[in-house]
């Protein structure tokens, strides 16, 4: 009962972490510098200013492209504008961006307001991008797509999670089992460790680009097209980063096994090493096998993310960039979403992890 009630705490925690911080930037208010000012201007005449003007400096040069930045005395902002539109060869004078202020007002107002609209079943609107607004000229509820977008998702989400998990414990099992092929596996997951989830998925649409052009007919599709979706590229970009996480925790978990006492005694009556991994060892790696899992999962999330995003898929993570909608508000609901998606699996781990009793390990044989 003990893992249960902290992955609630935790859960219950995360998801009180991602309203506030989705909402601080409701209470950033931007400021404009009172002793600074952009001048667009060529750089002879920017520095000539001073000399005109001695109270002045140029602390950044500029052209007529990119504007110089002059110190000017604090307050006076709207005088020295007007000065400097006076002068030959200023063409515009621009306010400098201070430093934001933050207003706990505002931040209070804002979540309030997401709260009642969640309360009344409002989860925001999605508002149509420039390129869609022929097709869709009004924004449309975040809920009535939210059946259309959270199917798509888990579509290829947890199955990939699901052979992550199944996939990362029998091959760290095999590589045990086998130890010239263990080493074949850590080479393996010392590659898919190092890349990055954009880097496996590029490589995997360029392979099917290579496929399609060696064969001369599309082998799989790489993008969102009209009402396809791919499923080989998001299946294969989820699993494989938290299956290699989980093969690697369980390579040094088997490892660690390896060396205790009863072991040693397993192995000195003659117990082969395959009986002993499976009646003994695979019973005490349970547990680092559950520990791991929320990161695998967290992983499985984040990728999914960034895999829908790159295949431009319209789900729930893909609606970060997505060429129809800009999601506006409803990003916050979102986040939300996969929090909770992500606290009912670890709380799954959980409860399967107290009806396993995985916490009792086997130390005599």
């Amino acid at each position: 009962m003990k893992s249960i009630r902290s992955t609630i705490l935790t859960g219950i925690c995360m998801l009180i972490g991602i309203f506030l911080f989705s909402h601080l930037g409701a209470g950033l208010k931007p400021t404009i510098a009172d002793d600074q000012i952009r001048v667009v201007a060529d750089a002879s005449v920017l520095h000539s200013i001073p000399v005109k003007h001695p109270e002045t400096v140029v602390i950044k040069d500029g052209n007529r492209s990119m504007p110089g930045t002059l110190q000017i005395p604090s307050g006076k902002i709207e005088d020295y504008a007007a000065i400097l539109l006076n002068e030959f060869g200023v063409n515009e004078v621009l306010p400098v961006e201070g430093r934001p202020t933050f207003s706990l007002t505002s931040y209070g107002k804002a979540m309030k307001g997401s709260l009642d609209r969640y309360f009344h079943g409002n989860l925001g609107n999605l508002y149509p991008s420039y390129s869609s607004r022929r097709q869709a000229t009004a924004e449309v509820p975040f809920a009535d797509k939210l059946g259309e977008l959270l199917p798509k998702t888990l579509r290829y989400l947890l199955p990939a999670l699901a052979l992550a998990i199944a996939a990362g414990t029998a091959s760290a099992l095999i590589a045990s089992f086998k130890p010239w092929l263990g080493k074949c596996f850590d080479s393996i997951h010392a590659i898919l460790m190092a890349l990055p989830d954009f880097v496996v998925v590029c490589l995997l649409q360029i392979l099917c680009i290579f496929l399609a052009q060696s064969f001369d007919r599309p082998f799989y599709l790489i993008v969102e097209f009209n009402d396809r979706t791919p499923f080989l590229i998001p299946f294969a970009t989820i699993a494989l980063i938290p299956g290699a996480l989980i093969y690697g925790t369980l390579r040094v978990a088997v490892r660690r096994e390896w060396a205790e006492d009863y072991i040693v005694t397993a192995r000195s009556k003659g117990l082969t090493r395959r009986l002993i991994i499976l009646r003994h060892v695979l019973r005490n790696v349970a547990d680092d096998l559950f520990a791991v899992l929320p990161k695998a999962t967290g992983l499985a999330v984040a990728g999914m993310v960034m895999v829908e995003v790159l295949c431009q898929i319209f789900g729930l993570g893909g609606i970060v960039n997505s060429p129809r909608y800009n999601p506006g508000e409803s990003l916050i609901s979102v986040c939300l979403i996969l929090g909770l998606l992500t606290f009912a699996l670890n709380l799954f781990y959980a409860i399967l992890k107290r009806l396993l009793h995985v916490d009792k390990r086997e130390v005599q044989i």
